[in-house]
């Protein structure tokens, strides 16, 4: 017997929306019921999630396996995309005629308008058998896995924050989807399944229109303009803005009382910025001045909420806090501490400095402004002018019980 050959059949799948979850995706189609059966299905269709409209007797999902002669019979008069000897045709079913059925394969002669490949093989996927009706068309809704996306965003820091943000569009489930309607909802929604592995394809990069964000029961839906062909994944960019910003420095100290050898702590930079509108979590690039500062995790933000970012720590500032004196005994905690800092720089500077308290609602004395954070935590802020250092000082106390 000569070498059978692999076809694949390849029927787009012209399904009318598609939403894309972290990982997973919800579609919904119009399909055509021919003699009971709706074929093909994705083989990482999520069986228990679907629903079917207008069905008025009982329906079998059939994973595979079925006759497949039937199902051969349901591509005549077709138009189809295959792949054969490595490349990708196009042609009408004019016959077929089933050589051997053999478990869950068919090996056969195919014929279309002006030319015929003898010997192939076929695997099927999934398919639906109904009761009633058994013919005409109906809308299935349904679940499936190997088909996914991630948010990644790339930010300038220049006179304002400029912000672009895409999605990744990651699809294994090997089932092709040609002119759909493409959402994503973002936000952390819970549904028991097992994952399905999905293989990273190549990715095109695609011009799009920025999405609409509709809030859906406390989650955000995105709806991309057009219409979109996911045969092997995408980046599609969903939201683009400017927004000013403000980069914070904050320092951490600890240990009060405990250690009162003098302390330095570098400042951590922080970028705060307000959104206008909601962003899924996701990975972000930041540059500045043509330099690759960070990256970073942007997690799911309300519109006009803050979002705040921990870039690198500042290579110049730097902070001290030296002991000047220390009591302590079974009732009575005294401690006084000198913050000293530096600021090098060419420019001024908007600093914070955090405590971290050993006891809750501690007593503090000083001539320098702060804040509670919380009933142990203070912060100070401190405008430090250009090639200036800055001193105070801060007395504590507590009665210990």
């Amino acid at each position: 017997m000569k070498k059978m050959l692999l076809l694949l059949i390849a029927v787009w799948l012209m399904a009318d929306e598609v939403v894309l979850y972290r990982d997973f995706a919800f579609v919904r189609e119009s399909r055509q019921i021919r003699d009971h059966i709706i074929s093909p299905l994705p083989k990482t269709i999520v069986a228990q999630s679907l629903y079917i409209q207008n069905l008025k007797g009982h329906y079998r999902f059939i994973p595979g396996g079925f006759d497949q002669a039937k199902f051969l019979q349901t591509l005549l008069h077709k138009e189809v995309e295959f792949e054969y000897d490595k490349k990708l045709k196009k042609g009408k079913v004019i016959s077929v005629d089933p050589l051997i059925i053999q478990g869950d394969r068919v090996y056969f002669d195919l014929s279309f308008t002006n030319f015929r490949i003898p010997k192939l093989t076929i695997q099927t996927s999934p398919s639906l058998y109904l009761q009633d009706p058994s013919s005409g068309e109906t809308t299935l809704m349904y679940l499936m896995n190997g088909i996914s996306y991630q948010v990644t965003y790339s930010a300038k820091l220049a006179k304002e924050l400029k912000l672009r943000g895409y999605i990744q569009i990651q699809d294994g489930s090997n089932y092709k989807f040609r002119s759909v309607k493409l959402g994503f909802v973002a936000g952390d929604v819970r549904r028991a399944y097992t994952p399905y592995g999905y293989r990273t394809k190549t990715m095109s990069v695609a011009a799009a229109p920025m999405a609409e964000a509709k809030p859906v029961q406390g989650l955000y839906k995105y709806e991309i303009p057009g219409t979109w062909d996911l045969q092997n994944g995408a980046f599609i960019p969903f939201v683009q803005m400017s927004v000013p910003y403000i980069i914070r420095y904050r320092a951490d100290f600890y240990d009060l009382g405990y250690n009162t050898s003098t302390m330095k702590r570098k400042f951590r930079q922080i970028l705060l910025f307000t959104p206008p509108k909601p962003l899924p979590r996701g990975e972000i690039n930041i540059y500045k001045a043509n330099t690759f500062l960070s990256t970073l995790t942007i997690p799911n933000s309300a519109p006009n909420s803050q979002v705040r970012l921990g870039l690198s720590y500042d290579f110049d500032l730097e902070a001290k806090r030296i002991t000047k004196e220390y009591k302590s005994s079974k009732k009575l905690f005294f401690s006084k501490e000198r913050y000293v800092i530096k600021n090098p720089k060419n420019r001024q500077v908007q600093v914070r400095i955090y405590e971290h308290l050993p006891w809750p609602n501690m007593q503090i004395q000083t001539s320098q402004k702060y804040h509670k954070a919380d009933a142990s935590t203070i912060y100070f802020t401190v405008e430090i002018p250009p090639k200036v250092s800055v001193a105070f000082d801060v007395s504590y106390h507590y009665r210990k019980k």
